[in-house]
Order: C-alpha cells, then sequence, then structure tokens
C-alpha cells in the first residue's frame, strides 16, 4: 500500500518539475527520495529542502502531507492491532 503512496507523489512531482527553473528543477530531481522519507526521518537540513519543495506547488505539499497522513494512520494501524494481540495472547 505504501508503493501506491509513494508512486503518487513520484508522478506529482514528475508534472511539477516540467514547469518549474532548471536550477528548482535540478534540486527537486536530485532530492527525490527526500519528498518519500517520513518527516520524523529527516534531518534539519533534509527537512528545509523539502519545505522548500513544497513551496514549488500547492498539489505537491497536498500530495506530500496526504502521505505524511498515511504514514501516520499505518503506524496507529499497526499500534492497535498489536494491542488487539496482546489482549487476544492474555486472555
Amino acid at each position: 500500500m505504501n508503493r501506491y503512496v509513494t508512486e503518487a507523489l513520484q508522478i506529482v512531482r514528475k508534472r511539477v518539475q516540467k514547469d518549474l527553473s532548471p536550477r528548482a528543477r535540478q534540486q527537486l530531481k536530485h532530492h527525490y527520495r527526500l519528498l518519500g522519507k517520513g518527516a520524523d526521518q529527516l534531518s534539519e537540513r533534509e527537512a528545509g529542502l523539502v519545505k522548500q519543495f513544497l513551496q514549488y506547488s500547492d498539489i505537491l505539499c497536498a500530495v506530500y502531507q496526504w502521505k505524511e497522513m498515511f504514514i501516520t494512520w499505518m503506524c496507529l494501524k499497526r499500534m492497535c492491532l498489536k494491542s488487539v494481540d496482546k489482549e487476544i495472547y492474555i486472555l
């Protein structure tokens, strides 16, 4: 499931990239993997770059936020399932 979210983000990135200045396009293309990382896994420098990239386009920013919400949802889902498994095991 996570692969589909990442692919959608990369498709939007490629579309946005076409309309950017050559310098911005080069930066976004060079650092495309940063958009796929979770915000909590980024260094300060990486987070600054991602923030810069998200200013390039509202749609890129929206899809990135959607990806972050999906990651959060998946983590919560895993925690809930682990909690249920523990309760079943205890019973």
